[in-house]
């Protein structure tokens, strides 16, 4: 598109016309940033209701992520492992781990929490909300709190 100009104003609105289309798609690159998976989430719900992961004794469940590290707690069961994410996919590697010599937890050797994150394909995030979808279970975690990614 070709525009003839015949005054000084008239070539400031040309040029203003070329960069308006490069901050349009900057601006556009920006909203659809997502928020960062980094940070401390607590699982409100498993969805559907009576799902195995929560059952009808709901344990506290904690999840840290910070970059691609993982760890957390399901009641008194404790798990670390890795995640790798994109495009709204997931894969997480975690492995429950063991209790103290002198603890005995329930979610120390089969936890449910674990098998649901071992198993989810995608998520879906905001601000102040995850949800995590593991074969028919929806993992739905809120925020807490942030954590502050590791450097190596």
């Amino acid at each position: 598109m070709t525009i003839i100009t015949f005054c000084h104003r008239s070539a400031m609105r040309l040029s203003t016309l070329h960069i308006l289309p490069a901050l349009l798609l900057t601006s556009s690159a920006w909203a659809v940033q997502l928020p960062p998976l980094s940070g401390i989430w607590a699982l409100r719900t498993a969805l559907p209701e009576g799902s195995a992961v929560l059952g009808d004794a709901q344990p506290a469940a904690e999840v840290f992520i910070s970059n691609t590290h993982v760890r957390g707690q399901f009641g008194c069961g404790r798990f670390q492992g890795d995640l790798t994410a994109s495009d709204l996919k997931v894969r997480f590697s975690v492995r429950t781990l063991p209790p103290s010599p002198t603890e005995r937890c329930v979610y120390a050797g089969d936890n449910p929490l674990v098998n649901a994150l071992n198993s989810a394909t995608r998520y879906a995030i905001g601000q102040r909300q995850l949800v995590v979808f593991s074969g028919k279970t929806r993992l739905v975690f809120e925020r807490i709190g942030f954590v502050t990614p590791s450097r190596k």
